[in-house]
């Protein structure tokens, strides 16, 4: 899990909950994620990332849990308009987040033990699920 100052920063795939960066920061609600998506910046960088990433904004933002989600680039970019420092501080975050959540990658040539590791991933999978 992703915590930021002892706060637990809910991640949903390949989006950040907004509104638990906002709390981690501990600014005021000048500074609340809905302020931010309502800066004329911010919609201007949404409309250039649908266009050059070919994304909707709703893939780029939107809300589930009653909160507000965005990509980890638009959660970095939400994160250092509250505070250069936080920023820097959020991006160190989900670096290394992801680095955590990335296992290496063991190299097999030997399909008998190729079959292995297979049989090893499918049974660590159904473990993982009940």
């Amino acid at each position: 899990m992703l915590r930021l100052r002892n706060i637990p920063i809910r991640v949903n795939g390949q989006r950040v909950c907004l509104d638990d960066l906002w709390l981690a920061s501990g600014v005021g609600t000048n500074l609340s994620p809905t302020c931010w998506l309502q800066e004329k910046t911010t919609q201007q960088t949404l409309l250039e990332m649908n266009l050059e990433m070919s994304m909707s904004e709703t893939d780029l933002v939107c809300s589930l849990e009653g909160a507000v989600y965005a990509t980890h680039e638009l959660s970095q970019m939400y994160a250092s308009w509250v505070d250069a420092e936080y920023g820097i501080e959020v991006i160190n975050a989900l670096l290394a987040f992801d680095d955590s959540s990335v296992q290496p990658v063991k190299e097999v040539t030997d399909t008998v033990e190729a079959g292995h590791a297979f049989i090893a991933a499918v049974e660590k999978e159904r473990a993982l699920i009940s």
